[in-house]
């Protein structure tokens, strides 16, 4: 499934603009990934957000921490 630049795998993997950034499905569950990716000016939230939630539900992850700031 496509979100933008994102692109979501069945098994849970992302792609970001065909391989500049890849994130496996298996480590979905690391609580810092919104986090993280605010800090990169190419990141357009409003494709990630959605394609990572796709991503956690594909895998089948009901339930995630999420470290956040203000």
């Amino acid at each position: 499934m496509k979100f933008g630049k994102w692109k979501v795998d069945k098994n849970g993997d992302m792609d970001f603009d065909n391989g500049r950034y890849f994130i496996y499905g298996n480590r979905l569950g690391h609580e810092d990934w919104i986090l993280h990716l605010m800090e990169k000016n190419w990141c357009d939230m409003n494709d990630f957000i959605p394609a990572y939630f796709k991503a956690l539900q594909n895998i089948n992850v009901k339930y995630l921490k999420i470290q956040s700031f203000y």
